[in-house]
């Protein structure tokens, strides 16, 4: 399946896919504004598109390779990934993150803005989860740098007010960090594993 651009028209930021794979978000600039393309990975039919808010794009210096050796200015705009959470979805800026929840019919809707909180890595891979209940957002945080298995944990109201923030410290420390010691835990790639035996059931400390 194929979904058509233009490329005279709209220029590619991202492609983002859902956890569960049946839908793929692609983050665009059409004529100047940054926009949200929502897909159905299985017929690649338009599901629903939704501006993102303006953020405060940056200017950075690239040399041409023109006989007269300019120094061409492109702009570098400020959301270029998404996350797609639980009844929610986030677009990532550099300082900034916005918060889009979910609607029963599948439309995205603006609620607020916020700073993005320490340690969110957006690239290449992003490091964090968040979901919706319709009253709270939950966004956890991983460590994406040091492999480390804490997280952090933020709550924020319908308003975008920091309730909560906590440090969390878990028990798989003990098993490699990642990586399991035995086959009895189950890898996936994520800093969270399941595990089968009850001695080895993950725990939290908080820390701070």
């Amino acid at each position: 399946m194929v979904y058509p651009l233009d490329p005279r028209a709209v220029s590619v930021l991202s492609l983002t896919l859902s956890p569960q794979e049946d839908t793929l978000f692609l983050v665009t600039i059409q004529e100047g504004q940054t926009r949200c393309l929502v897909l159905d990975t299985e017929t690649m039919d338009l599901r629903t598109a939704f501006s993102i808010p303006a953020g405060k794009p940056t200017q950075h210096l690239e040399a041409s390779v023109s006989a007269e050796d300019e120094v061409l200015s492109r702009t570098q705009y400020d959301v270029t990934q998404v996350l797609p959470g639980e009844n929610c979805l986030l677009a990532l800026g550099q300082e900034t993150f916005h918060f889009f929840s979910q609607t029963p019919e599948g439309h995205y809707q603006y609620r607020w803005s916020g700073r993005l909180p320490d340690g969110l890595l957006s690239f290449p891979v992003c490091n964090a989860r968040a979901a919706w209940n319709g009253e709270k957002l939950a966004l956890g945080i991983y460590d994406g740098e040091t492999l480390t298995t804490g997280l952090s944990l933020w709550i924020y109201d319908r308003e975008g007010t920091i309730l909560y923030q906590g440090d969390y410290a878990t028990s798989l420390e003990q098993v490699y960090g990642w990586h399991a010691a035995d086959a009895d835990t189950l890898t996936t790639g994520s800093p969270v594993q399941v595990v089968e035996r009850k001695d080895r059931a993950l725990t939290l400390s908080w820390k701070s």
